[in-house]
């Protein structure tokens, strides 16, 4: 999914567009860089890329070229963090096929952008239904787990939860690709 912004006014360096930039792409760069390097570093590559984008922001022409090179700048960066570990354990990279990796690449890119697609429309559900969806299905955390941190009942977060998962496939009718992640994050949960 495309951010669709100003890029003039991006190019001359409005905050509050970039502000929009780094909403929208915070989340799934984090998630797909976290698929290739440990949490710490992953946001790490994530605020080099930010400033990356905004050090070279008058070379963006338009959205598919942000989003470009936000992904290729995080998947640069991954690479580079994995030869830097590499060479500190003595493993040599060349033994990495990086070229065969292109697909997984891709599918990654894929997923993320899935969930930042869900996550726009989880935003727009309400407070409740927000909450324990995340905490539910994308945290992975037991109701248990979510009566003690929310003081809700076992019956509201069901309740809520089955609210926030009807929504969602409404909201995802014409996306069979959304509807299929969506049960897959609710049958793995």
């Amino acid at each position: 999914m495309l951010l669709t912004i100003d890029i003039e006014k991006f190019r001359q360096g409005d905050q509050k567009i970039f502000e929009k930039v780094y909403d929208c792409y915070q989340k799934p760069l984090l998630h797909f860089a976290r698929t290739f390097i440990h949490v710490e570093a992953a946001e790490e590559v994530v605020s080099d890329a930010f400033f990356g984008l905004w050090k070279h922001r008058i070379k963006i022409d338009n959205d598919r070229h942000l989003k470009s090179f936000l992904y290729v700048t995080v998947k640069n960066m991954c690479i580079d963090v994995l030869r830097n570990v590499k060479s500190l354990a003595t493993f040599p990279i060349e033994d990495f096929d990086f070229a065969n990796e292109k697909p997984e690449i891709l599918v990654k890119i894929l997923y993320s952008d899935l969930l930042m697609h869900l996550e726009q429309k989880l935003q727009k559900l309400p407070n409740a239904q927000q909450k324990v969806f995340r905490m539910s299905i994308l945290e992975g955390m037991s109701t248990e787990e979510i009566i003690r941190e929310t003081n809700m009942s076992a019956e509201s977060i069901f309740v809520q939860k089955s609210k926030a998962i009807s929504s969602l496939r409404k909201s995802f009718v014409y996306n069979p690709l959304m509807l299929i992640v969506l049960q897959y994050l609710i049958d793995h949960r």
